[in-house]
């Protein structure tokens, strides 16, 4: 038939995606597979025309799952900032698709519904949305709803309005400390106060300055907002680098919010490469040795 030799694939209940991988593989096979299940005598019962069809149906409903799941797996990117927007954009894949069959179907409406119960929260977590947000890629454009943009840049905008507070009382601080002890051997002289005066009326500014953080913060963060996008395929951290002393608080934030989230991907991954290193003809390997070649085949 002039076909490549391929093997059926065998799903793992541990990982859901091996059954997509599964059924791409028996479609690949399709035609070899149905004259072996035909010909050979002690072969299983062959699939039906109607589950071929079912197969073609549910592989287009999977796929996208598949592809958000391989790029939310990444561990050399930033990934967590991606999860909004990503999301939106597999609700928005499934809904579009038009399955054939009432399985089909069937399998769009509960993954649609699944999603939305499970991840409909997540524009309103306080992590995830601040990520989003200070990613320059996404900004406010990332969010299914209006409200939720706005709410997170009010987030935002109160933890920059703290940091500068907090920067301007220390720096009053320091000011005022510096001065007390520049005219401490004037006082010393007849124990008098003449800075009183001046003591008090540096209070009132700094009380009254309380008040400007908000709005220094409000015209950062508009500031950033008012930049456009960058490329969705360039690198946010460069961006922060490159913009730092421009918003200094941002920075400092997004230091904070944009990160990998924690996964157990990796240690999946090596568990996987070491039921494949020890196998039967290779069982005798010291635990050194297989520490060794588990690390070599982690990082290479």
């Amino acid at each position: 038939m002039n076909c490549s030799i391929l093997k059926v694939k065998q799903a793992v209940d541990t990982r859901w995606n091996s059954v997509l991988i599964m059924i791409e593989r028996l479609l690949e096979i399709k035609d070899p597979l149905i004259i072996a299940l035909t010909n050979l005598p002690s072969a299983p019962e062959p699939i039906e025309a109607s589950e071929w069809v079912i197969i073609s149906d549910i592989v287009p409903i999977l796929k996208p799952l598949e592809l958000l799941t391989v790029e939310l797996s990444g561990e050399q990117y930033l990934t967590i900032s991606s999860v909004i927007p990503l999301i939106r954009g597999l609700q928005f894949h499934l809904r579009n698709i038009q399955p054939a069959t009432d399985i089909g179907l069937w399998l769009q409406s509960k993954l649609l519904d699944v999603i939305s119960r499970r991840f409909s929260i997540l524009e309103s977590n306080k992590i995830i949305a601040k990520s989003t947000f200070l990613d320059p890629r996404f900004k406010k454009t990332a969010f299914g709803l209006e409200e939720n943009a706005r709410n997170v840049q009010a987030w935002i905008t109160d933890e920059v309005a703290s940091m500068i507070a907090t920067k301007t009382e220390n720096a009053t601080q320091l000011n005022l400390t510096q001065a007390g002890n520049d005219r401490a051997p004037l006082q010393k002289q007849g124990n008098l106060s003449l800075w009183a005066h001046f003591d008090s009326k540096l209070a009132e500014v700094a009380i009254k300055s309380k008040t400007k953080p908000s709005i220094m913060a409000t015209l950062c963060v508009r500031h950033y907002l008012e930049l456009p996008h960058i490329e969705r395929s360039a690198d946010p951290l460069l961006f922060w680098e490159e913009h730092k002393h421009m918003m200094p608080e941002l920075y400092e934030l997004h230091k904070k919010y944009l990160c990998v989230p924690a996964s157990s991907v990796p240690s999946e991954r090596i568990f996987s490469k070491s039921g494949q290193i020890t196998n039967d003809s290779r069982s005798r390997l010291l635990p050194d040795n297989l520490d060794m070649i588990l690390f070599l085949n982690s990082v290479l």
